[in-house]
């Protein structure tokens, strides 16, 4: 495994041919064998990727000096990164417990838990400023036309989620999931013509 570089404007720094783009691989530095998932520009003028299989975060700098980060990792495995509106990167791992980690320029960790506690794939950042990550654990139904919202349906507190959509397979859908010490518990759903929970 190797990070490549592609130069697929004009003005970059690499070499671009009559055929296409010039590919440049680097390998000095990194792990042998690492399963590589996700690459970002980082606030620091490099690029940070993550090492799934090394569960580690790797710096690349522009003249091609590779260093990995592992240290303070939960045992996921990283995969999604971007760089957050505070300046630091931010890691979505999967497996394990689940979390997303904060990496600092310095490559210092920080763990936080998910709402789910499950496998976290991307994140990014929204045109809110906040981060988003893709839970493929939470087992949220499939449906298309949803709408979501927040909201404390049990008055303790925590935010819950309400959700209401017309299902993919055909049908319509309504549920609530109660927000219990951050796990999700459905508490019930409408399908059709069909309530259940509740």
């Amino acid at each position: 495994m190797a990070l490549c570089a592609a130069a697929l404007f004009p003005s970059s720094a690499l070499a671009t041919t009559n055929d296409g783009p010039s590919i440049s691989e680097f390998e000095t530095g990194l792990t042998s064998g690492v399963s590589l998932w996700g690459i970002a520009p980082g606030p620091d003028g490099n690029l940070w990727f993550t090492e799934e299989s090394h569960n580690a975060v790797g710096r690349i700098t522009p003249g091609a000096v590779i260093t990995e980060f592992g240290a303070g990792f939960p045992t996921g495995s990283p995969r999604g990164i971007v760089t957050g509106p505070d300046g630091n990167l931010w890691v979505a791992m999967a497996g394990g417990n689940g979390a997303v980690a904060q990496v600092t320029k310095a490559g210092e960790v920080t763990e936080f838990g998910t709402l789910t506690g499950a496998d976290p794939e991307d994140i990014a950042v929204g045109p809110d400023g906040n981060l988003w990550y893709v839970d493929s654990g939470a087992n949220l139904p499939a449906a298309g036309g949803t709408s979501v919202a927040w909201g404390d349906y049990d008055n303790d507190g925590d935010l819950d989620l309400a959700m209401a959509g017309a299902l993919t397979g055909g049908g319509l859908t309504a549920a609530i999931w109660r927000n219990e010490g951050g796990k999700p518990i459905l508490v019930g759903y409408h399908i059709n013509s069909r309530t259940l929970g509740l």
